[in-house]
């Protein structure tokens, strides 16, 4: 199965201060540790979608098969960024995988999505941690036209997730790993402490 991860780092950091991508995370630019990871859970092709500060994030962006395309029209929404990297899609791509660089997520954690999306031949299958969706979120690429035509003013993927309420496959975790947002430096310092927990395990 070709399963391509569309990594968005588009946006203004406005929150935390400097660039979530350039965080420091274990040693490495947080952008680096987040495709290394994607790539080590099997994913096959890795689309970084870049916009604010790019010249500077896109030299920490790098291997084979990792693509990068910058948006230039990231201030008008996230919705942008996604349907920039869906452009980047190859014909082979079978299924999309969703994430925001601010949205570091454990080998283990995309493993068992992965395997659940696949094994169950799924449409969309995403994470709930206490009753709340999490990420990354994978899309069949049935589900590819309807990417491409999301909009800021129809809430963008929120949209599609509504449309198919119904054929969603929630995998229940026992972690609030699958709901990190890395929005502000106490959410960033918390999230380390964390995962420092996940990486002894």
């Amino acid at each position: 199965p070709q399963i391509t991860a569309i990594l968005l780092s588009a946006g203004e950091s406005t929150r935390m201060g400097q660039p979530k991508a350039l965080l420091d995370w274990f040693g490495k630019p947080l952008i680096q540790w987040q495709v290394e990871t994607l790539l080590d859970a099997g994913i096959n092709d890795v689309i970084v979608v870049l916009g604010h500060s790019h010249d500077s994030i896109a030299k920490h962006v790098k291997g084979e098969n990792v693509a990068t395309v910058v948006n230039y029209n990231y201030k008008q929404g996230k919705t942008t960024s996604i349907k920039a990297g869906i452009k980047l899609l190859k014909d082979k791509a079978e299924h999309v995988l969703l994430l925001s660089v601010d949205q570091p997520r454990p080998k283990q954690l995309i493993d068992l999505l992965i395997g659940r999306h696949l094994k169950n031949n799924s449409l969309i299958t995403a994470p709930r941690f206490e009753g709340h969706g999490g990420h990354p979120v994978i899309y069949s690429v049935e589900l590819k036209g309807k990417l491409e035509n999301i909009s800021e003013p129809n809430l963008g993927v929120r949209e599609i997730m509504s449309l198919y309420r119904s054929e969603i496959q929630w995998v229940t975790v026992d972690s609030s790993v699958a709901t990190l947002d890395l929005n502000t430096p106490e959410v960033y310092e918390k999230a380390k402490s964390i995962f420092v927990k996940l990486l002894d395990n």
